[in-house]
């Protein structure tokens, strides 16, 4: 629980003058420059995240018997119990002002009021009332504490303003709630009249500004409107989830790392890999002038796959026809070249007969798909196609023969007449070679003695 890690029991406590002399109590950590900031700019409360430690204060006008009234800084120091220092809740902050009013009260202080006249509501309720101030009708809106992660995360300053202690309260418990994980890396809160240059967020009180980022009574935030969309979204998806991404996204132990770390986790979601949606996010970066890694956003890029390069068809083809030609003129020379010429003459001449029989068996079939669509029957239709076939129609089928046609020879008859073309081929050469045989034959038996 958030009340375990902080306690109302102040085991270290110092109040200081404006000066930063110690009145009475401890020494604080760095004391003096703290003194001196919250004097400077009237601070009603203080928060403080550093070096595991955590600092609470607050300045007050108060008065002893028979002297003049005069400012003191009270502040408290809370040593971690854990890695994260934990938030406050309103509870605490309750429980501090009490133990405040309690210790200055041993020392016969009487306080007259704090540096805010608005903030002195809080104060004369929390001492009328027994119990703890009711919070419950004093919430803040939760837009504006979304919209402070994102801008913190991003390592910007928020500065706001308010006109009610208790709903400045409410906002800085349900802040630090929801920011617990990251406190660690050094954070500062402040309700002030005044705004302090190192503090990250600065709710202004009884102080009038048109140099702020949002008021915390109503909600209105005066950000532009995409800003506020990117403040929102990545608050949204870091603050909320922490815990669940903690294995798949380190921190680094600063927080000027936090952008670069968590456009790293932006990547990892792959919520970047559009083209748009990372130039909308690359232009938020540089209208907000955070420093960014041009390298890392380029990462995010999805990877364009080598296609492997077309075939090309036509290579095979040419250098089948190249291989072609080179055999033709490499074989008009010898004598075979000669012989494979006379074949391919007989090739062509025998593609033509079978082409000339193709188209005879085209027509027949077609005459006879023709006498089969009749209604008479089939004896009868082949009795009449015998019989009555004229002379004249004999001579112009016999003339239709003899032309030649342009028709492609089937697939079956092209491998049959290579096949007779090889055979020709063979027979060609072995009559050749007979012939030589029986010239050398003669030769020896009737020339040679």
């Amino acid at each position: 629980m958030v009340e375990e890690k902080m306690t109302s029991k102040m085991d270290k406590y110092g109040i200081y003058t404006t000066l930063g002399n110690l009145i009475c109590g401890n020494d604080i950590i760095n004391s003096s420059q703290i003194v001196k900031t919250l004097t400077a700019c009237s601070t009603s409360f203080y928060l403080s995240y550093e070096n595991r430690k955590t600092i609470i204060g607050t300045t007050l006008d108060v008065q002893k018997s028979q002297t003049r009234v005069h400012t003191v800084v009270f502040l408290q120091e809370i040593n971690w119990k854990g890695e994260n220092p934990g938030a406050i809740s309103r509870q605490n902050i309750d429980d501090f002002f009490k133990a405040v009013f309690l210790k200055l009260g041993e020392l016969d202080y009487s306080i007259k009021n704090v540096s805010s006249y608005t903030f002195n509501s809080y104060l004369t309720a929390l001492q009328q009332e027994k119990n703890t101030v009711k919070h419950d009708s004093h919430a803040c809106p939760k837009q504006t504490v979304n919209y402070t992660i994102g801008r913190l995360l991003y390592g910007k300053k928020v500065l706001c303003t308010s006109a009610d202690p208790q709903i400045s309260i409410s906002y800085l418990s349900d802040l630090t709630q929801t920011y617990e994980s990251f406190l660690k890396y050094g954070y500062s809160f402040a309700i002030t009249k005044f705004a302090i240059k190192d503090c990250d967020v600065s709710i202004l009180i009884d102080t009038k500004s048109s140099c702020v980022n949002f008021d915390v009574d109503s909600g209105n935030i005066y950000d532009d409107s995409n800003k506020l969309n990117h403040y929102l979204a990545y608050s949204e998806l870091i603050a909320k989830k922490y815990s669940k991404l903690s294995s798949s996204f380190p921190l680094s132990s600063n927080k000027a790392s936090l952008p670069s770390d968590i456009t790293k986790l932006l990547i990892e979601k792959k919520l970047l890999t559009n083209k748009e949606k990372r130039e909308e996010y690359i232009q938020f970066l540089n209208s907000e002038s955070i420093s960014f890694d041009q390298q890392l956003l380029e990462t995010a890029a999805p990877t364009k796959k080598n296609k492997p390069p077309k075939r090309d068809i036509s290579q095979p083809l040419k250098l089948e026809k190249e291989t072609n030609n080179n055999i033709e003129n490499e074989s008009n020379s010898s004598i075979i070249g000669k012989l494979l010429r006379i074949f391919k003459k007989k090739k062509v001449s025998v593609e033509e007969d079978s082409r000339n029989v193709c188209g005879d068996c085209v027509k027949s079939n077609a005459k006879y798909d023709k006498s089969s669509l009749s209604d008479e029957p089939l004896g009868t239709n082949l009795k009449k196609g015998r019989s009555s076939k004229s002379p004249s129609k004999d001579r112009g089928h016999k003339e239709k023969r003899g032309e030649r046609k342009n028709t492609g020879m089937p697939k079956q008859r092209g491998g049959i007449n290579l096949l007779i073309l090889i055979l020709k081929f063979m027979l060609v050469i072995l009559l050749i070679i007979t012939a030589v045989t029986v010239l050398i034959i003669l030769t020896k038996t009737y020339f040679i003695p």
